[in-house]
């Protein structure tokens, strides 16, 4: 999906994550990450140099001092669901320190 958002920590410059947790709205818990570690439990067992959590490599960079991100969220490894299984997600963008700043 396409984010433009404000707001955010002007320290993640460079790479701050973004993930899709498993609850499926903001004012409830947004859970745990969302993937199929049954999936890449065989993918890592048969040594593929795919990451340990799909999650890993999700990140957004915020413009110097401002707070401003945008650009467009993708898992690059997918999370071992399809769309369907995706859908009602919440998306979480953690700050620099690793904590819930902002979801959707």
């Amino acid at each position: 999906f396409v984010y433009n958002l404000t707001g955010m920590d002007p320290l993640c410059t460079n790479n701050c994550a973004v993930h899709i947790h498993e609850g499926r709205g903001c004012n409830d818990s947004v859970g745990p990450r969302y993937w199929n570690s049954d999936f890449f439990d065989d993918i890592i067992n048969n040594n593929d140099s795919s990451p340990t959590s799909p999650m890993d490599e999700s990140y957004y960079a915020t413009n110097e001092n401002n707070g401003h991100a945008n650009g467009i969220f993708v898992v690059k490894h997918g999370n071992g669901y399809g769309p369907r299984k995706n859908v009602n997600r919440t998306i979480v963008f953690h700050d620099s320190n690793g904590k819930h700043l902002a979801c959707g």
